[in-house]
């Protein structure tokens, strides 16, 4: 017979799996994320040694926002399997995308490839890290190419392969082989259509067969929300700019915003299609207000709405740089240390608020977070050719 210990040990692990089971099924079939997360932290307690539990635990809590507890039962999944691949790839993730850790996120990374080189969705991670963060694009095309090469079952890793192929090769032939490749696994994958819709509509300039993957994606059936408003969104944009079709356009864009999207492109694609077509600016930034009264928003969310929409009032709302002002500060409290918050917010001090001393300061605290960052670059480049012939007066 089995010894006490064993026998706990045992009864742990099969009641761990079990509330594994339940955490899952409760997640996919019935879209209880917040009781999933508690069968999920059941089974972490249940068998402790096992590090999948505290990972799937992880995953739920970063989806959910709650960045922090994700960060600690990473740490946690990584202490009981110091090999776990996915608990090292998805914490290296979290660090850069919401800490902007770059230096240990790396090292995790790295770890994550020499544990398991080949698996699809570790390889992608670090190829995604390489391009965004190092900008190393001989690496990142190393990994993609490994992680497709792996012929995964999630089409997204396809189509970011093929945008990176497109945007740092320029490699057409290659980018729609991939898409294909995705729109093979699943026909009636939203973004994967949008993706293809827009290489052909932008890069092939075949407009007819763009027109086609469209519809498509509006025709897709119990597509998530989200997605279906950037279907919506992109088709009313498609409409009015290559069409004319402006009332179907505002009925496309209204029924985007129906859904209540809460990802920053489509929020920005309705509003400029509202200020085109309803020629109304209040209108427009409301698009951005109404999204950030949801009370579900993670911060991270937060944080690109606010981007989002600072971006769009002080490029296209005439007299409201007060406006995009607030907007920017409010990115900047979520998230201090983003460059891409600091580099835009650092052209409305040089430009709108007259304050070179400042801008000089939020230039240069964006190029040391991210010295490869091109909007940093570019802004302070064009922002010290600006000011050449004015010293500044005070020392940086």
């Amino acid at each position: 017979s089995l010894s006490p210990s064993l026998s706990l040990s045992l009864a742990g692990t099969l009641q761990a799996r079990a509330m594994s089971k339940l955490a899952l099924f409760v997640d996919s079939a019935l879209g209880q994320r917040d009781e999933a997360m508690v069968y999920f932290k059941r089974a972490a307690e249940c068998d402790p040694a096992n590090p999948d539990h505290p990972h799937n635990l992880a995953v739920h809590l970063e989806e959910a926002g709650r960045f922090d507890e994700a960060a600690a039962q990473y740490k946690a999944a990584i202490a009981a399997g110091p090999l776990h691949g996915p608990a090292l790839s998805n914490y290296a993730r979290l660090l850069y995308r919401h800490y902007r850790d770059k230096e240990s996120a790396l090292k995790f990374h790295q770890r994550a490839v020499r544990a398991m080189p080949y698996d699809p969705e570790i390889c992608y991670n670090y190829a995604l890290f390489q391009e965004e963060a190092m900008r190393h694009y001989g690496w990142a095309k190393d990994f993609y190419d490994r992680a497709v090469a792996g012929s995964p079952k999630d089409p997204s890793i396809y189509i970011t392969a093929a945008a990176f192929y497109l945007r740092r090769l320029r490699d057409k032939g290659k980018c729609m082989e991939l898409h294909r490749t995705a729109l093979r696994l699943d026909h009636d994958h939203v973004p994967a259509l949008l993706s293809y819709a827009h290489f052909l509509e932008f890069d092939r300039k075949d407009t007819s067969n763009a027109a086609n993957y469209y519809q498509r994606a509006l025709e897709v059936k119990e597509a998530e929300p989200e997605a279906a408003a950037e279907a919506l969104s992109e088709a009313a944009r498609f409409m009015q700019d290559k069409c004319a079709e402006t009332e179907k356009a505002r009925q496309a864009v209204r029924q985007a915003l129906g859904r209540r999207p809460a990802a920053a492109g489509t929020l920005a694609t309705c509003a400029r299609l509202v200020l085109d077509i309803d020629k109304d600016q209040d209108a427009a930034m409301a698009v951005f207000t109404a999204s950030l009264e949801r009370t579900d928003l993670t911060s991270d969310q937060r944080f690109e709405i606010h981007l989002a929409a600072a971006r769009f009032i002080e490029a296209e709302c005439e007299g409201a740089e007060e406006k995009a002002g607030e907007h920017f500060r409010e990115a900047l409290r979520l998230r201090p240390e983003d460059p891409r918050g600091i580099a835009a917010y650092a052209g409305l001090l040089a430009g709108f608020y007259s304050d070179p001393v400042l801008a000089d300061k939020y230039y240069r605290q964006a190029i040391k977070l991210e010295p490869g960052n091109p909007e940093a670059l570019l802004g302070y480049a064009r922002f010290i050719n600006s000011v050449k012939k004015q010293p500044l007066e005070a020392e940086h």
